[in-house]
């Protein structure tokens, strides 16, 4: 796992197993009830070399709520690669809507969070070239912003939560990659969903 920028709360990104039924939601996997031997064996060693990632390109499917039989209610993006296998990453309800008004292409009056941080990035003079999720430890996914300075080709990458780096790849029609092992592990076929 690649070094991170800040502490990461437990719960803040939910993913892993898929509920047994499409409406239900396993409670204890999203809030964090972890399994008591992967938090004995603590986070992964971040000290040594950058593993080669192999990442796909995939594309968002939609935004989609899921609801409880309790009526609690969960978020997230369906991103899909070439061969049809798709990710679901729970996201939050702000974070939702970032994302499905910049897809549907609906007009805000004043830049919402994810405008202005692109806006902040251009005037700065680089521009977003990719996203990339590039882990999933514990059930959290991690991602990487990655902007490239036109001016002189300088490249830099950003730490950032998928549900960030997704609502600004919309809004700069940047490509959106999946590192293969987090594909491998958490893909799933339509047929399989």
């Amino acid at each position: 796992m690649a070094e991170r920028d800040w502490e990461e709360r437990e719960g803040d990104e939910f993913g892993g197993e898929l509920p047994s039924h499409p409406f239900e939601l396993d409670l204890n996997r999203l809030f964090g009830n972890a399994n008591p031997e992967d938090m004995a064996r603590g986070a992964e060693d971040e000290s040594r070399a950058p593993r080669k990632l192999f990442e796909k390109e995939v594309h968002i499917v939609g935004v989609y709520e899921q609801r409880a039989h309790d009526g609690t209610v969960a978020y997230f993006v369906m991103v899909r690669d070439n061969r049809d296998r798709n990710l679901r990453i729970y996201i939050g309800q702000h974070e939702a809507y970032s994302i499905s008004m910049a897809m549907e292409g609906r007009p805000v009056s004043r830049p919402l969070t994810h405008d202005l941080l692109k806006i902040v990035v251009e005037r700065l003079g680089w521009h977003v070239d990719r996203i990339i999720i590039d882990d999933e430890y514990n059930g959290i996914y991690y991602a990487k912003l990655g902007l490239v300075s036109p001016s002189n080709g300088q490249a830099q990458e950003v730490d950032c939560r998928p549900s960030d780096a997704l609502a600004i790849a919309v809004r700069s029609a940047s490509p959106i990659y999946v590192a293969e092992a987090v594909l491998e592990a958490e893909g799933r076929t339509e047929q399989e969903l």
